[in-house]
């Protein structure tokens, strides 16, 4: 199954690992970030807003499981 996150897409039975959130210090601000592992590919995901990075991988990993269990 292949779903939207953001402006990428990604099959989700390929996906090989979900990153923790790092929070990375900017000038004057920080971003929360997390990565994701598909093959080769890392496929990064940022945002000032931590609220929002988190939703977003959350929804992301039960997104991911609901398929792996399924298989």
């Amino acid at each position: 199954m292949i779903k939207k996150y953001d402006d990428n897409y990604i099959k989700l039975e390929s996906i090989d690992a979900v990153t923790k959130i790092d929070i990375i210090p900017e000038d004057g601000f920080s971003l929360s970030a997390f990565d994701v592992i598909v093959g080769n590919k890392i496929i990064h995901f940022e945002d000032q807003d931590y609220g929002r990075i988190r939703a977003l991988r959350e929804r992301l990993i039960k997104d991911w499981m609901e398929v792996a269990n399924a298989n």
